[in-house]
């Protein structure tokens, strides 16, 4: 049972390596497409990805 709790460890640990990638991912793509957002849109996407990575 324990080699199966650190696989389940292990699985987690390495899901949220990888959403942190993506909300990363996501902010510097927002900045590159900033100006083909408009004001509203880019501040509201920047705030939900900021909110999210808040969480971690």
């Amino acid at each position: 049972m324990a080699s199966r709790g650190k696989t389940e460890t292990s699985k987690l640990k390495q899901n949220l390596e990888e959403q942190l990638d993506r909300l990363m991912q996501q902010l510097q793509d927002l900045e590159e497409c900033r100006e083909e957002l408009d004001t509203d849109e880019y501040e509201e996407t920047k705030k939900e990805t900021l909110e999210q990575l808040s969480e971690f």
